[in-house]
């Protein structure tokens, strides 16, 4: 997911970030900017597109468990770390701070896509990201679970929504979150390094 990478360069330019920032989200709102006129315009006059119920999963193998490995640690390094390790292209946390960390029942913004409600379920090792009013695949959820089996550490993602856009969520929906899994992983054994 190379693309990811540029994007998270964005935090090198903190000044014009902040500046960015204080611009547009000063009021705590969560949708982009530039986009909402569309979406206020979409949602008034109702069209439907593609509108369907729709889903996509798949299981990513984290790696073996170890001293440096298991779901309770790499669910933490999800959970508790930096937004955009679980809401793709996201670069307000649930404290409204730019690349702010993850927090349980905390507004994230989705890249262009609209709001997101994070929640962090700590006793079954599960995050949700549920779309809310003024994102564009509303309505819809993506949950996260990380577990064990045969001595190995996964995380699996289900996505499931029924508005529009249900092709663009099956096919765009399962690449970004399987590069968004594979960033998180590599990055988890690089933070491990350390």
């Amino acid at each position: 997911m190379q693309i990811y990478k540029f994007f998270l360069k964005i935090q090198n330019f903190d000044s014009s970030a902040r500046l960015i920032h204080r611009w547009f989200y000063s009021d705590g709102q969560r949708t982009f900017p530039l986009i909402q006129p569309a979406r206020n315009v979409w949602g008034s006059i109702g069209i439907k597109i593609n509108n369907r119920p729709h889903s996509y999963t798949f299981t990513k193998e984290v790696g073996d468990v170890s001293d440096n490995l298991d779901a309770v640690k790499f669910y933490s390094f999800l959970a508790d770390g930096p937004i955009y390790r679980t809401v793709p292209y996201s670069i307000l946390g649930g404290n409204n701070d730019l690349f702010g960390n993850r927090i349980n029942e905390g507004l994230a913004t989705a890249g262009g896509f609209g709001p997101v409600r994070t929640v962090n379920k700590r006793e079954t090792l599960e995050i949700d990201n549920i779309a809310q009013q003024g994102h564009l695949l509303n309505p819809g959820f993506v949950n996260i679970k990380v577990y064990e089996e045969n001595n190995k550490v996964y995380m699996r993602l289900l996505g499931e929504g029924t508005g529009n856009f249900a092709w663009l969520n099956e096919k765009g929906g399962t690449m970004v979150f399987e590069g968004l899994a594979d960033y998180g992983v590599k990055e988890y054994f690089n933070t491990v390094k350390e």
